[in-house]
């Protein structure tokens, strides 16, 4: 589309995803793939961008009464952690896309089994930061955060530090205690 075709559009696609990015950043991370595929047309949009645009508006309505309630009363939270990764998925820039909340890695990992560790990682630290939190608003977890992974290359490393000489830069940056 030429700037002029942009400019003639009825609809503002531009500030419909810059909306959905803000929903993303604060109560919505559900939609963070949908959207950061919507940011690469920003400049180069057409009526395709703008149907599936519109497509998660109607998700958002759909689920707009879903949601996470915490009465204080409650006596029992628990939750879980699931990571996955799509290796290698954006054909030119090689990028991986972990997916764990919703945040990119930054990089470029060299194997599915280095990726897979980010996003674990990450996870991992998102789930203390959340498990903190939930402890200072009164809901203590009595539990281990249950943390998911579907790699067993990366779940055997995390198991087992230090006896993997190739990996010893992701066991450096990506294991934490």
């Amino acid at each position: 589309m030429s700037a002029e075709q942009i400019a003639a559009q009825p609809y503002d696609y531009r500030g419909i995803v810059g909306s959905l990015q803000y929903l993303v950043r604060g109560t919505r991370p559900d939609i963070a793939n949908a959207v950061r595929e919507l940011s690469k047309f920003l400049s180069c949009y057409n009526r395709t961008h703008w149907d599936t645009a519109r497509r998660v508006l109607k998700y958002l309505k759909g689920t707009s009464t879903y949601g996470l309630f915490l009465d204080g009363e409650t006596v029992d939270m628990t939750y879980e952690v699931y990571t996955d990764v799509s290796f290698a998925c954006q054909p030119k820039e090689c990028k991986s896309i972990p997916r764990y909340v919703n945040q990119m890695a930054g990089g470029v990992p060299l194997s599915t089994t280095e990726a897979e560790l980010i996003a674990l990682s990450e996870g991992a630290k998102e789930s203390e930061w959340l498990w903190h939190l939930l402890g200072e608003m009164g809901f203590p977890q009595k539990v281990p955060v249950q943390v998911w992974c579907d790699s067993n290359a990366a779940i055997s490393i995390v198991k087992n530090p230090g006896n993997h000489k190739a990996n010893k830069h992701i066991e450096i940056r990506y294991l934490f205690t």
